[in-house]
């Protein structure tokens, strides 16, 4: 029997480089899973060329996962020690032509660095991917 999933669920996600820390250290990024549409319009981005080759769009596919899949944080702080507020926009935008309800600002990826951003895009993805432990079940 197909379970429906929700939308609305959100998880907790500890960088690999704050899990050594004390968890009063650890930033606690809160995720949440991508609507089915959400991820299957992330596949189809793409571009193709004169030449016919196609090549995936990696850094908007990144930024659609980041925008539509940071759902807030907790102890994030600045350079000066200052929490930074997550904010995000309120309604449906498009984030490089896949419509998204709720994404976060812009600004806020923005926050991130490079690294931690390209993890938290392959966690996001990776949770809307069916493991086969969930289709036994």
């Amino acid at each position: 029997m197909v379970i429906a999933r929700s939308v609305n669920e959100t998880f907790s996600y500890v960088c690999k480089a704050d899990r050594a820390l004390d968890a009063s250290l650890q930033t606690t990024f809160r995720l949440r899973r991508l609507p089915s549409t959400v991820g299957i319009a992330l596949d189809n981005l793409h571009e193709g060329n004169a030449d016919g080759q196609v090549t995936l769009k990696v850094g908007d596919q990144k930024m659609v996962a980041l925008m539509a899949g940071i759902d807030g944080w907790e102890n994030f702080n600045d350079a000066e020690g200052n929490q930074v507020e997550f904010k995000r926009n309120a309604g449906e935008r498009s984030v490089f032509g896949v419509i998204v309800k709720n994404p976060a600002l812009r600004s806020m990826i923005d926050h991130l660095p490079p690294d931690i951003a390209d993890e938290l895009a392959a966690v996001i993805r990776e949770e809307n991917t069916v493991s086969e432990d969930d289709l036994k079940n």
